[in-house]
């Protein structure tokens, strides 16, 4: 018996080994040209170890490996266990679209380099249990998705790489933010860095404000909470459709997950984080809503209702903030929120890649277009939906928070939904709209079964519910659930009307990353005033020196030419030097 549960616990070990080094040895085995066919085959099953892993291993196994120089603790634990079985199904879908919509690119092997990457260190988050493999796997996962980013690079060349500058810049400061907050959370327990142990110590660590300000700009920047927002839908903006099926759904839920496992929810009573999370995130998701409405590309569109989606969860984070004691309810509503809200997305940002494809069938567009409705509604919340009885039992669960005006969430969440509604039916009058472009002959039959498969686990799910919650189904409760997204269906097809009988003509478009250009524009011109008083001496002075020593002959070699600019830079480094020197000898 002992043997038995000896190689049972072999092969679970193996499982977590295959879990982090399947996709990783795959990305390289791709730079080796004599395997790199067989690999690109292999790419979109290297999700498969991370899903049978959910499915079969128990919850609540760890274990030590001691590889490299510190080792590595991984564990699947209860509440990460549904996460991990969508996050693997969702990269198995995306494999599976790249490998079919893509074959004939040149380019796929780069494309699935970054894209295992990004898998590995997605999936590793979610199984991660001590601090330096955690902080290593979002590191990877952030700094690899600028190859998704700019893949496409050589089709819209300043656009995407642009787009690229700013996400990998944005993910700088997000990543610096984070490694600080850890350093001042070990510095004070450097002898456990165990996850659970971390998030315990900050109940009582020195610099505590100083931490969650620290996380919240760090993992704000990833997930687009208000005024740190501004990359997500730049970014997503010019991702091919395999890479914004995980990106927009997997790899910003993830982050989610990872940051409530950092914060010591259920441990301590904060009731001034407590308002800020939730003010940020109602004004996040209004705000995000009102954006979403002035967008064209549905990309964009959906990135916004993503961000207003990502408010919803800062709301559970804050009314646990503000009563630790709740926190035992609220936990199992947030990760049912996360696991729910990343297969969604994945499959709406699958569906709109379907949506994309040339040649389809009128008839089959207007049934992928239909069965495209059943996410759209789920995510409104609609009655007999999964969704549905989370939103109620959020707004039960507010009712009990001590934050005086937080008794108001439920007329807030109905207003947000009234909004999300007439964002949902832009997004799917887009989708009628707009003519394909993806160049893929047809709707191949592993694309057709994966979107049947996704669709029918997402009705799977919401049956599953009512029949556990059938007492909840009263008229009070279908009410509630029904007027909000009637209201808004209404307001969107006045609006239509009105639009398409010239009564009303209002065009309004703000780029992806709104404030994030008016920012910049601002920047450029104050530091352009600014500057060029000081800049101005500088270039009559050095174009004097260049005059005087470089010599006017027309037919110098370039590499002769540009050696003669060191001159004005080495009179700077001069200036500079004798500037230290005396600051040295003072």
């Amino acid at each position: 018996m002992s043997e038995l549960i000896a190689l049972i616990t072999i092969g679970t070990a193996l499982f977590f080994v295959l879990l982090c080094f399947t996709p990783f040895l795959l990305a390289l085995s791709m730079l080796v040209e004599e395997w790199r066919d067989l690999a690109v085959q292999l790419a979109p099953w290297a999700a498969l170890p991370a899903l049978l892993l959910a499915i079969f291993v128990k919850d609540g196994q760890s274990f030590y490996f001691t590889w490299g120089i510190l080792g590595a603790e991984l564990g699947i634990q209860a509440n990460g266990r549904a996460l991990l079985g969508v996050t693997a199904l969702l990269w198995l879908v995306a494999g599976l679209f790249s490998r079919s919509v893509m074959a004939k690119d040149d380019r796929l092997h780069q494309f699935l380099i970054f894209f295992l990457l990004c898998m590995t260190g997605n999936l590793g988050i979610i199984v991660a249990q001590d601090i330096i493999s955690f902080y290593t796997f979002i590191v990877l996962m952030s700094f690899t998705a600028y190859g998704l980013v700019i893949y496409r690079r050589y089709d819209e060349e300043y656009r995407v790489r642009q787009a690229g500058r700013i996400y990998l810049s944005f993910s700088l400061l997000s990543n610096m933010c984070l490694l600080l907050a850890l350093l001042l959370l070990v510095a004070d327990a450097p002898d456990d860095l165990n996850l659970a142990s971390i998030a315990a110590h900050l109940t009582q660590a020195t610099y505590q404000d100083a931490i969650f300000s620290l996380l919240l700009m760090g993992f704000g920047l990833k997930i687009g909470v208000l005024g740190l927002h501004m990359c997500l839908p730049i970014a997503y903006r010019v991702l091919p459709i395999s890479g914004i099926i995980v990106m927009g759904s997997a790899m910003l839920y993830v982050n989610v997950f990872a940051w409530q496992q950092l914060l010591p929810l259920g441990l301590i009573t904060q009731i001034t984080w407590g308002e800020s999370f939730i003010l940020l995130g109602f004004i996040g998701g209004v705000y995000s809503l009102l954006i979403a409405l002035t967008q064209a590309h549905r990309q964009s569109l959906l990135a916004y209702a993503n961000i207003s989606q990502v408010g919803l969860m800062l709301m559970i984070i804050g009314l646990g903030f503000a009563d630790a004691s709740e926190w035992s309810q609220l936990e199992p509503l947030l990760l049912a929120f996360i696991g729910h809200h990343t297969l969604i997305m994945g499959t709406l940002f699958f569906g709109n890649g379907l949506m994309q494809m040339r040649t389809m069938p009128p008839k089959l567009r207007a049934w992928l277009l239909g069965s495209l409705l059943l996410p759209v509604l789920m995510l409104l919340g609609a009655p007999f939906t999964s969704h549905a009885f989370m939103l109620t039992e959020l707004k039960n669960l507010s009712q009990l928070s001590p934050i005086s005006w937080a008794a108001q969430l439920p007329m807030w969440i109905n207003f947000v939904t009234i909004l999300y509604t007439i964002v949902l039916t832009r997004f799917i009058w887009l989708c009628w709209r707009t003519l394909p472009h993806e160049q893929a002959p047809y709707l191949q039959p592993i694309l057709s079964t994966a979107w049947l498969l996704l669709v029918f686990g997402l009705l799977s799910v919401s049956l599953a519910l009512q029949w556990q919650h059938f007492g909840l189904m009263t008229i009070n409760y279908l009410w509630s659930t029904t007027w909000p997204i009637l209201l808004g269906i209404a307001l969107s097809l006045m609006f239509i009307f009105l639009n398409q009988k010239q009564f009303v003509k209002l065009v309004i478009y703000i780029p992806a990353g709104d404030v994030f250009w008016l920012g910049r524009s601002l920047s450029l011109r104050i530091t352009h005033k600014l500057l060029h008083p000081l800049v101005q001496p500088y270039r009559a002075v050095t174009s004097r020196l260049s005059h005087k020593l470089c010599p006017t002959d027309s037919e110098l070699t370039p590499v002769e030419a540009s050696a003669y600019l060191w001159p004005s830079i080495g009179v700077l480094l001069l200036l500079l030097g004798l500037l230290a020197a005396s600051y040295y000898f003072a």
